[in-house]
């Protein structure tokens, strides 16, 4: 008997150091993939974080040539970047984007296994999950957000799963927060709740009850409730209802066809969600397995958002994802054909972890190398020389300068005035109420129309050479300055002759 409990204790102390060596593993994955460029949006959250604490939530706009009004809709966001920024330069971003894909992998292994009590399991999906999700990864508001819907989508299972009330009381708090961070993707926390309303509702009209649910219902008055608290939590900010409006604004204009994370997706932009598709249809299918009405609600509804948008990619392996793969275990157990998974799995981990632990050390040692400025902002995707040249020689209050959408935000993080950015939002007349310059943009970038450069008051032109602006600017104005990737011109048909060297 002692024996017998001795041997359970050792080989729960050899899991929990096997699983201690896993985390390693997901800590220096998250090193060696986040990506060391920047994401343009990184440049104007420095630069907003800047311009309200220099002159509060004034609700104008300070970077772009125009002085518009704007909403700061992620202004709780901006604000730390900005001090982050200015405790440690990029460096210290770079830093934050690592943790804050290690954190969420953390989390999400954490959540994981209090929801199903296995370890390995857990931390076998967790790895599949950060392979599959670091390229949405960039340390940007969005990926904060991530944080806050995976705690709402673990409370809200764990409230119909138990129906524990204690489960609902912190909705409307991580309501609250979400919208002082990022109000724009409020409507996907509240969406996250109607799975559970349908599923109840059908059940409750058509007497139709899968064999996995329980008998005992959810408090729907409750439910109903917190729903409503939530909606009511998101109403303090200082924008009030504007930031959850965003998204149905952003609907209206023009920028979603524009924007390729916008865009519908494609097998070419994201092979790895179109491959999980095909699996879990797969297995689904060779195990049948038992899916709850409330899954498949989530399953058609954030598919359908996937198919729709590139960037919900990122909602279906956040909650799809680990929700297929907990019903699959359930399945398996059930059906008696994986009795030993995660005895299985400790043996598979004690040859895979040391290899794949000695390797990413070796890998992490090459890439530390690698972390430089100049790796944060490389020169092929931003105007780094041709910014330097029109902050030494320009005078930035005489100049109107037109450029592409995606140089924007890193010439006005150097304080150079924009015609645009990649806060798209601020240039569609249904959030700044004056002008639509988002589509005047997208007519000069294409056409250089004359009229439109001339109601600007455009002096001068920065293109990259693999764009139609490059092309189109090359044959009617002369460069005044040029490196391998950007060419910046003057708007008169006086010709230099100055090439690069």
């Amino acid at each position: 008997m002692k024996k017998d409990r001795k041997n359970k204790i050792n080989l729960k102390m050899e899991k929990s150091i096997w699983v201690g060596f896993g985390i390693i593993c997901l800590f220096l994955y998250a090193f060696l993939n986040t990506n060391l460029a920047f994401q343009n949006d990184i440049f104007y959250s420095i630069k907003n974080g800047e311009n309200l604490y220099r002159f509060g939530l004034d609700f104008v706009d300070h970077s772009s040539m125009f002085a518009l009004n704007y909403q700061y809709p992620h202004y709780l966001f901006d604000l730390l970047t900005y001090f982050l920024y200015q405790i440690g330069g990029l460096l210290a971003i770079y830093i934050a984007e690592v943790v804050q894909f290690a954190s969420l992998g953390g989390v999400f292994y954490r959540l994981l296994k209090k929801k199903t009590d296995q370890k390995f399991f857990s931390l076998f999906t967790t790895m599949i999950f950060m392979a599959f999700f670091y390229p949405f990864v960039s340390f940007r508001v969005q990926n904060l957000s991530f944080f806050l819907l995976l705690f709402e989508f673990y409370l809200l299972d764990a409230f119909v799963e138990s129906k524990n009330q204690k489960f609902l009381y912190p909705l409307p708090i991580l309501s609250f927060l979400l919208v002082q961070f990022h109000g724009a993707v409020f409507p996907f926390f509240l969406a996250l709740f109607l799975p559970y309303f349908a599923s109840d509702i059908l059940h409750y009209y058509t007497k139709i009850k899968c064999k996995t649910e329980k008998n005992k219902k959810i408090n729907l008055k409750l439910f109903l409730l917190i729903f409503l608290l939530c909606i009511l939590t998101s109403l303090i900010t200082p924008s009030g209802i504007e930031s959850i409006l965003y998204s149905i604004k952003i609907g209206l204009g023009n920028s979603m066809d524009y924007i390729r994370e916008h865009q519908p997706s494609s097998l070419k932009d994201a092979p790895q969600i179109f491959a999980l598709l095909f699996s879990f249809l797969t297995i689904s299918l060779l195990f049948k397995v038992k899916y709850k009405t409330s899954d498949i609600f989530f399953f058609l509804g954030i598919t359908l958002m996937f198919f729709l948008s590139l960037r919900h990619g990122s909602f279906f392996l956040l909650i799809v994802f680990p929700l297929l793969m907990i019903r699959i275990r359930e399945s398996v157990n059930h059906e008696d054909k994986w009795k030993k998974q995660e005895e299985i799995l400790l043996i598979l981990t004690k040859k895979i972890f040391p290899i794949l632990l000695l390797s990413m050390l070796v890998q992490a040692s090459h890439h530390v190398k690698n972390v430089t400025i100049d790796a944060f902002v490389p020169e092929n995707l931003y105007p780094v020389k041709i910014a330097e040249y029109i902050k030494e020689n320009l005078n930035l209050n005489e100049i109107s300068l037109f450029h592409g959408y995606q140089e924007g935000s890193y010439l006005l993080f150097l304080d150079i005035p924009v015609f645009i950015d990649s806060r798209c939002d601020l240039y569609l007349k249904e959030f700044n109420h004056e002008k639509d310059i988002f589509s005047d943009f997208l007519t000069l970038e294409s056409t250089l129309n004359e009229e439109l450069l001339k109601e600007y008051k455009i002096t001068h032109i920065l293109a990259a050479k693999n764009t139609t602006l490059y092309q189109l600017s090359l044959s009617k104005y002369s460069i005044i300055e040029e490196d391998e990737h950007y060419a910046l011109f003057l708007t008169t048909k006086e010709k230099s002759s100055k090439s690069i060297e």
